[in-house]
């Protein structure tokens, strides 16, 4: 096989890969591959893996922090109440929230809440510029920001820059938004 033979054919598996290591386009494998059986791919989410383990361990312990321990179920219901919260302000599958936050067990399950709900979940790092968080919460088309009152102080400047946002809630009482622990304070207990 010539050298430019060599150069036209592609890998077997890899059929994206030109074996003489060539920029130009290339011939891709064709729709042969067999197709992985559904069963792969039909395993359990995230989400679904921890509400098995809200069901399962109920009166065990999930977190301890400096605010406090959950047990499994009072988590199951923090994160229902959460849902339930985000649900009633509005926010529905496929809106983005961010979040900015310390590292706290309430983050998490709010997380979890929005995931749940399959809400757009972008985190802001507390460590980030406020020109960095306005960039990521314009960009990522946040429908709804959710700060520790620690981090109020950046909500006006990041309303102000991404008009989409419609909500600004806190992880406690703040001037600058709805507190969301409170809202979710309010609602009916519910099962997980």
């Amino acid at each position: 096989m010539t050298q430019s033979e060599d150069a036209a054919t592609t890998h077997p598996h890899f059929g994206f890969f030109n074996m003489a290591g060539s920029a130009k386009p290339v011939t891709t494998v064709k729709d042969e591959a067999p197709v992985p059986p559904r069963e792969l791919h039909d395993g359990p989410t995230t989400g679904e893996l921890i509400l098995r383990a809200i069901r399962r361990y109920r009166n065990n312990t999930a977190f301890v922090s400096d605010t406090g321990t959950y047990t499994f179920d009072e988590m199951g219901k923090f994160v229902a109440s959460i849902m339930q919260t985000l649900k009633d302000l509005g926010l529905k599958r496929g809106d983005g929230v961010c979040m900015l936050s310390a590292n706290k067990p309430e983050v998490f399950l709010t997380r979890l809440a929005t995931n749940l709900l399959g809400l757009r979940y972008t985190p802001l790092n507390p460590m980030g510029s406020a020109d960095d968080h306005a960039y990521i919460v314009d960009n990522c088309e946040a429908k709804a920001i959710i700060t520790d009152t620690k981090y109020d102080e950046r909500i006006p400047a990041l309303r102000a820059v991404a008009s989409r946002v419609e909500y600004a809630l806190t992880m406690g009482p703040s001037e600058q938004g709805t507190d969301i622990l409170a809202l979710a304070a309010e609602q009916e207990p519910r099962d997980a």
